[in-house]
């Protein structure tokens, strides 16, 4: 791993500034984003002049779509952005003190925000978990309420979807369900649990190519687990049908 110049802070391949002290290591072309060495002249992925200042636009972590320095979360995909650095929008570490991306010197509000950003993440794990006790005594209404609660503090997280879905489905809230496991596989594109749950639904409402199309993926992507066993068995059903 190389390291910065002026303090040995170890840096990664992507940096451009050391998170330590400041110091620019490399430059980054602000038409593709790749890192180039502080001689290059030019870009080496698209050839765009390299100038002084050029830092990238600020992108959605989840889906790379572009997000304005004051948005919390992504136009396109709704997830929620981590704490960012005021002046190019890159992503932030609370241990950092600069930008790794420009240089600036991080603010106590940047810094102060990032600490939030973990609290709300501790609360969000201690609210689903909470939620999933409600779930084993079957109390699925307050479920549904610890699990949104979970949620709001976290969006970008499959489980809490999932568990939203099981949740409504305990009630009897087939079409609510439906849209949480939905998203659940769309946040996280392996999380077989939520293929399986979401076959299921989708099989009740007569698609049962789609439904197929679920329980195949769960077993590509857990081809040992309990849910691919669920899902040979269901598969199996259907062609005898």
């Amino acid at each position: 791993m190389n390291s910065c110049p002026q303090c040995q802070s170890p840096l990664t391949p992507a940096q451009a500034f050391c998170t330590r002290c400041g110091t620019q290591v490399k430059k980054v072309c602000f038409v593709c984003q790749a890192a180039s060495d502080m001689e290059s002249q030019f870009c080496g992925r698209c050839g765009t002049a390299l100038g002084e200042g050029h830092v990238p636009p600020m992108q959605c972590a989840q889906c790379g779509a572009r997000v304005h320095v004051g948005h919390a979360y992504c136009p396109e995909c709704g997830t929620k952005r981590m704490p960012s650095c005021a002046s190019c929008g890159a992503l932030l570490s609370p241990q950092w003190s600069y930008c790794p991306m420009c240089g600036r010197l991080l603010g106590e509000s940047e810094l102060a925000y990032a600490a939030v950003g973990r609290a709300a993440e501790n609360e969000a794990i201690a609210l689903n978990d909470r939620g999933v006790e409600l779930l084993e005594e079957e109390n699925y209404e307050e479920a549904i309420e610890a699990f949104q609660r979970a949620i709001a503090l976290a969006p970008d997280e499959s489980l809490y979807h999932y568990n939203l879905g099981v949740a409504y489905e305990g009630l009897g809230m087939d079409g609510e369900a439906f849209e949480s496991y939905r998203r659940a596989v769309k946040l996280d594109a392996h999380n077989a649990s939520a293929y399986l749950a979401l076959g299921h639904l989708y099989d009740a409402r007569g698609q049962r190519e789609e439904a197929e199309k679920c329980w195949h993926a769960v077993i590509g992507l857990a081809p040992d687990s309990d849910e691919a066993a669920e899902a040979k068995e269901l598969l199996a059903g259907k062609a005898e049908e």
